[in-house]
């Protein structure tokens, strides 16, 4: 896997592009997982790898910005059972 882009002032405008390798294994399950839910309804419309990337680093986001979303605490727990720290 490569590094992801990192800024050292990002503001409210800032948009970034991130690129990554990931194995043929984990893209085709994340292609599966994309399939699988392309007609769903759910909180981000028809679901792209795209839509599943920013969804999740959204959810980042509100774990390091205030964790008081579901969102940001149940991805905090997911981050935390690796070992990382929000």
């Amino acid at each position: 896997m490569t590094n992801v882009v990192s800024m050292e002032k990002p503001t409210k405008t800032t948009k970034i592009k991130v690129a990554i390798e990931l194995p043929a294994e984990t893209a085709a399950l994340v292609n599966k997982f994309v399939v699988l839910n392309q007609h769903s309804q759910n909180s981000h419309g028809p679901m792209t790898v795209e839509k599943l990337v920013t969804m999740l680093l959204e959810d980042v986001a509100a774990a390091m910005k205030d964790n008081t979303t579901w969102q940001g605490g149940h991805i905090a727990l997911v981050l935390s059972e690796h070992g990382y720290r929000t």
